[in-house]
């Protein structure tokens, strides 16, 4: 039985093997497979006209990747340095009229041309007192202070150098407190004198704006690590 069955394998091997030799199965009356190679080409229509046409979202997926490599490259090239803008701006004050030469000149040095910068100036006004004293001791000031309040006239305790002592008034220019020194003594007061606690001064600041990384470099290293002469930040 077994026999049989080797022969039928081997009877149906030969015969497909006929039937896909062209020659032999024409020979033979066997039907030809239509799965050769020729006769597929045979069956074409137009072969040539045949165009791979791309999936529609096929061109939008693959945009992505391409902004996606010009952001990664351009993320990973170095960022320039921002640009000057011209606003540096230093200052240096309060000086007074000693001081303003030497911070002038330090701007002219640092290649700032004349009139690229502004002087700003303030006047400190002065202060004068109407004194009495000193006293040598408590028992003299209230005595005197006693006499005061009879003449009606209002008066504080003096302090520092002043003191032990007593203020009659105090001023802003020499000449308010002399015209009320005149008042007093019309008044009975002859032991009061006008005394400067302070003459006043002019104070100026000298601001240069818009200044070139040159000259900035320049001011910031030839002026003194602390001082009126000090150049920094300008003040809002």
């Amino acid at each position: 039985m077994l026999r049989w069955l080797v022969v039928a394998l081997l009877v149906a091997n030969l015969g497909f093997w006929a039937w896909k030799q062209p020659t032999i199965a024409q020979a033979l009356g066997l039907p030809q497979s239509q799965d050769r190679e020729p006769e597929r080409l045979l069956r074409q229509i137009k072969p040539d006209a045949i165009r791979l046409v791309p999936l529609p979202g096929a061109e939008a997926a693959s945009s992505p990747v391409v902004a996606l490599s010009a952001g990664s490259a351009a993320s990973s090239s170095p960022a320039s340095p921002p640009a000057f803008d011209g606003q540096a701006c230093l200052e240096a004050g309060p000086l007074n009229p000693a001081q303003l030469p030497t911070a002038t000149k330090a701007l002219l040095q640092a290649g700032v041309a004349p009139g690229g910068w502004a002087e700003i100036r303030r006047d400190i006004p002065g202060r004068w007192v109407i004194a009495m004293g000193r006293f040598e001791n408590r028992e003299q000031l209230q005595r005197k202070l006693g006499e005061l309040q009879r003449l009606q006239l209002k008066t504080t305790e003096a302090t520092g150098e002043l003191a032990p002592g007593l203020i009659l008034g105090e001023f802003s220019t020499a000449q308010a407190a002399q015209d009320r020194m005149a008042q007093l003594r019309q008044r009975g007061v002859r032991t009061a004198r006008v005394v400067s606690l302070d003459e006043g001064r002019v104070e100026v600041r000298l601001r240069a704006d818009q200044l070139s990384p040159t000259a900035l470099g320049k001011l910031r290293a030839s002026a003194p690590a602390e001082g009126p002469l000090r150049w920094r930040a300008c003040e809002e």
